[in-house]
């Protein structure tokens, strides 16, 4: 995890946004899984961290090869290829896990990066360590983005939610005392998160197995603050 932190640290300091795409549900993983992705991935500063479910696609190796062993459980497979409310769902049978457990650790494991706490620290490491640089002229603001704007302060000032306007203005906060020149991308990853997290409790809401059904938090991690 050193490693690829170090190396994840030298992209954003050249001022590069480092986005990150991450599966679970190979043949060796176990219930260990999840707590190591979020140990791996809370580090790395990067903001927007994907998850998704291994599939059998059809027509791939993987398929026939899954088809093969009799793990292959539908054609119609979940995961981000389905419907949202099948985001926790794969068309393979897991080797050391239930179905269930392969449910419940998925959303474990989307609902811990999507916290609000877990999403403004990776944000804030990545506004800390990007790079002041000189800006040529200003950006002209236009009416659309205004508009969004407000959109966006109304989602996370007018809220009942503390957690919500806790981390914005703690983002914002950390932004104007570190790195004010990244404030544009920062408005930009607060919007995107907006979209994720309703994706996220769309997709991991009751309908799937519940989380609670195995105490991922017994692996020893920081990460796991709310």
């Amino acid at each position: 995890t050193n490693v690829h932190s170090l190396n994840t640290n030298k992209i954003l300091e050249h001022n590069i946004i480092v986005w990150g795409a991450f599966i679970v549900g190979f043949d060796d993983d176990d219930m260990g899984v999840f707590s190591e992705q979020l140990e791996f991935i809370q580090p790395l500063s990067v903001p927007v961290a994907m998850v998704g479910i291994l599939q059998a696609l059809s027509g791939r190796p993987l398929h026939e090869r899954i088809r093969r062993e009799g793990r292959l459980k539908d054609d119609e497979a979940g995961g981000i290829r389905g419907a949202v409310n099948l985001l926790t769902s794969t068309n393979i049978k897991p080797m050391h896990m239930t179905d269930e457990d392969m449910a419940s650790g998925f959303r474990y494991l989307v609902t811990s990066l999507y916290n609000y706490g877990n999403f403004a620290e990776r944000m804030i490491n990545a506004v800390k360590l990007e790079k002041n640089y000189d800006i040529k002229g200003r950006n002209k603001i236009h009416k659309k983005g205004i508009l969004i704007l407000l959109r966006l302060l109304r989602y996370y000032l007018i809220s009942t939610e503390t957690k919500r306007i806790r981390m914005f203005m703690r983002s914002i906060i950390q932004t104007i005392i570190h790195n004010l020149q990244y404030s544009q991308t920062v408005f930009m990853h607060l919007i995107v998160f907006k979209h994720l997290k309703t994706f996220e409790e769309q997709g991991t809401s009751e309908t799937s197995p519940s989380a609670n059904a195995y105490d991922f938090r017994c692996v020893n991690t920081s990460a796991s603050r709310a």
